[in-house]
C-alpha cells in the first residue's frame, strides 16, 4: 500500500503504540526526514511568552516528553513484529466495522486513500511504518515567542536533547496507567 507524502506527514504526528505492555499515545509537532541530505529528527515546538528559555525543571520535562515520543516512534518504525492490530481493538473496545466520520473519509480520499471504517484507518497507519526498517531519529526542541506573527515565527532557542533510553523508560515506569503526552 503506497501512502502519499502528505498523509504520512499527518499520521506520523499521531503516535500510538505499546511500551512494555501499556498503550501510550502522543502528538509530535514535527518529523523531519533528511532524505539522504541530513539527519532525521523527531521534534517538539514549545511556545514561550517571553524571550527567556525555559527553566532547568521545564527543560527536563520537555526532554522526557520528546524522548518518550522517540521511544514510541522507534517502536513503530523499528519493531520486529507488526503493530498489534488485534490488541489495539481489544484494549480500546473498538468495533472494527465502526464507520469513520465523513470529514475523515473525505480528507483521506482527497489524499488518494480509501478508508471507510476504523479498521481501514488502523491498517493504513500500520502500513505507513512497515517500509521504515531501522531508521534513526535525533531529537530537537524549538522554542518560539508567542506573538502574533502569522507569516514568520520568532524562534528564541533550539536544543538537541541527548536521547537516553534507559532513563526515559525508568521515568516512564515510575508512573502508572496509560500515558498521554
Amino acid at each position: 500500500m503506497s501512502l502519499s507524502k502528505t498523509l504520512r506527514y499527518r499520521l506520523y504526528k499521531y503516535l500510538i503504540g505499546t511500551i512494555e505492555g501499556q498503550w501510550v499515545k502522543g502528538i509530535i509537532d514535527f518529523v523531519n526526514f533528511g532524505n539522504g541530505k541530513g539527519v532525521n529528527e523527531v521534534g517538539e515546538l514549545k511556545t514561550r511568552q517571553s524571550f527567556s528559555t525555559p527553566s532547568e525543571a521545564q527543560q527536563s520535562k520537555d526532554n522526557f516528553q520528546i524522548s518518550f515520543y522517540k521511544v514510541i516512534f522507534d517502536f513503530l518504525v523499528n519493531q520486529e513484529v507488526p503493530f498489534p492490530v488485534d490488541y489495539f481493538f481489544a484494549h480500546f473496545s473498538l468495533k472494527r466495522t465502526q464507520l469513520l466520520p465523513q470529514n475523515i473519509i473525505d480528507e483521506l480520499e482527497g489524499l488518494g486513500h480509501v478508508a471507510v471504517t476504523i479498521e481501514d484507518l488502523v491498517l493504513i497507519y500500520k502500513a505507513m511504518f512497515r517500509p521504515m526498517d531501522k531508521v534513526s531519529f535525533n531529537l530537537i526542541m524549538k522554542y518560539k515567542l508567542q506573538v502574533p506573527t502569522p507569516n514568520k515565527p520568532i524562534f528564541i532557542g533550539i536544543r538537541y536533547p541527548i536521547f537516553d533510553l534507559e532513563g526515559t523508560l525508568r521515568q516512564y515506569n515510575s508512573g502508572h496507567g496509560d500515558v498521554e503526552l
